[in-house]
């Protein structure tokens, strides 16, 4: 008895599959996890922009209210970042008193990372509390320096404060009704 070139088993030929070697991810060729692969829940992409605010709000009532770390001073949270699998959250932050460097005040944030993740876990009923990154917002110092560039390439506003330099008017011998189609004035 042969044995045919293509073995089947349940309907599937072995030439349906690609060997083991070329093979890429943690699923089966059946679709089915393998075997010690570790497969971290990833949360849905509608309850990613809710969970941001939530860290957000609660992050910034933590760190006006209970940091006591003179370092820290008056900070604004402006976002949070919080990865798919709960694992790391970005928190973004801006100076409110410009007496101090933003590097001192993250040298105090960070001090403060590890008691504002116990605090939040007190307060959030997450299946876990991520890793706290603290990181200096620089969008509104990029945005003022795309501002000054603007302003030095684009055209200054004239006398008269429009911002145009001479009004536009029709040119000599075009008739303003043309671009009108019912031939009304």
């Amino acid at each position: 008895m042969a044995v045919p070139s293509s073995f089947e088993w349940n309907g599937l030929s072995a030439d349906d599959h690609p060997p083991y070697s070329q093979r890429t991810g943690s699923t089966s060729h059946w679709g089915r996890p393998l075997r010690g692969s570790r497969q971290r829940p990833v949360m849905k992409d509608h309850r990613s922009p809710r969970l941001n605010e939530q860290f957000k709000r609660e992050i910034s009532a933590i760190l006006a209210r209970k940091v006591r770390d003179p370092r820290v001073g008056h900070v604004l949270v402006t976002e949070v970042r919080v990865t798919a699998d709960l694992w790391v959250a970005k928190v973004f932050f801006r100076l409110l008193d410009g007496d101090r460097s933003p590097d001192e005040v993250l040298e105090g944030l960070e001090a403060a990372a590890p008691f504002v993740r116990k605090e939040l876990g007190k307060i959030l009923r997450v299946r876990r509390i991520p890793e706290i990154r603290f990181q200096y917002d620089t969008t509104i110092d990029s945005a003022d320096r795309i501002e000054r560039v603007l302003r030095e390439v684009l055209p200054h506003d004239t006398e008269d404060g429009t911002g145009e330099e001479e009004a536009q008017t029709p040119q000599d011998g075009v008739d303003e009704g043309a671009d009108n189609p019912e031939g009304e004035a």
